[in-house]
């Protein structure tokens, strides 16, 4: 019961952001500035890509 209760509050509060604007897709953010000026460098693309197979 509380489950089914969260999960309707979820699709309601995704709908009411998507309505408002707040939600786009990735290839809109990809335009803004903010996905420019946190894009990680080539730099840290490989310092945590090598991370991610020391752990495995």
């Amino acid at each position: 019961m509380k489950n089914k209760m969260l999960k309707e509050k979820a699709h309601s509060l995704v709908k009411i952001a998507k309505e408002k604007g707040k939600i786009t897709e990735y290839k809109d953010f990809l335009k803004t500035d903010l996905a420019k000026e946190t894009t990680m460098t080539d730099k840290e693309i490989s310092y945590y890509t090598s991370k991610e197979e020391e752990g495995k």
